[in-house]
């Protein structure tokens, strides 16, 4: 990784399959994306998570503390409860 400033591992097609992500620029995602529960509404969830855990390193302390794997937290994350915390879209 030598001359890199920065690495989306991602961007990797190998680890996109392994994470099974899905990235928010896809059309349709949400018809990809398969979870545990009934509600259809936080099946983006699934790939958010992803993309967020790949990067709590780079959470201020802050935000870090308050993170949770919690659909609530992430559904306030969404409504925009929680602050500027990661940004999904």
């Amino acid at each position: 990784m030598k001359g890199v400033h920065c690495y989306d591992i991602l961007a990797n097609p190998l680890y996109l399959d392994d994470f099974q992500y899905f990235t928010p620029a896809m059309e349709d995602r949400e018809k990809f994306i398969i979870d545990d529960d009934d509600d259809e509404g936080n099946d983006n969830a699934q790939s958010d998570l992803v993309k967020i855990v790949l990067n709590l390193a780079f959470l201020t302390e802050k935000q870090a503390k308050e993170f949770s794997f919690s659909k609530d937290a992430y559904k306030s994350q969404v409504a925009g409860k929680m602050g500027n915390l990661v940004k999904i879209n």
